[in-house]
């Protein structure tokens, strides 16, 4: 499929995909959304600090969620958290997911490892290889691998946790 989106990229098949911003490469950001609208997205989860237009996304048919993460940095636990339970959710109502930064590699490519390693048990180095096959430019910086370790160590304990109750 030739590139109709700004570093578009399927992270899970027809399901999950990450992508640059709306409108970052000199397109309108209203017919990028509408493009994803069209290919069967019903959620966008944006990375930046500063949220899409909201009136822009609903208006173009799809749900907004903002997780604000500074640039070349990595989310919080929590947010981690919160965004792995919102996909696996959207997953359960068959609705598909794109999540953005703004050039779609550094905390876009940290989050869908985030996804890899608490969905499929992959390890951190599992995680970053197989998105770095799909794109080498995705996750950044030293910050957003040390935090890979980090949530691969608290998705272990819970799983521990989770099997001793």
């Amino acid at each position: 499929m030739k590139e109709i989106l700004p570093n578009f990229h399927w992270i899970i098949e027809d399901f999950l995909a990450g992508m640059a911003q709306p409108g970052s490469s000199y397109q309108d950001p209203i017919q990028d959304l509408m493009t994803l609208k069209k290919m069967g997205f019903g959620i966008i989860v944006t990375l930046t600090e500063k949220s899409l237009p909201i009136d822009m996304v609903l208006g173009a048919g799809l749900s907004p969620v903002h997780i604000p993460v500074n640039d070349f940095e990595a989310p919080t636990i929590e947010q981690a958290q919160n965004f792995c339970e919102l996909v696996d959710r959207m997953h359960e109502m068959k609705k598909k997911v794109v999540v953005h930064c703004y050039a779609g590699y550094g905390r876009t490519g940290t989050m869908m490892a985030v996804y890899l390693i608490y969905k499929f048990n992959m390890t951190p180095e599992e995680a970053m290889e197989k998105l770095r096959q799909i794109d080498r430019g995705y996750i950044q910086s030293a910050s957003q691998e040390e935090f890979l370790y980090e949530w691969h160590q608290e998705v272990c304990k819970r799983k521990v946790n989770d099997e001793s109750r």
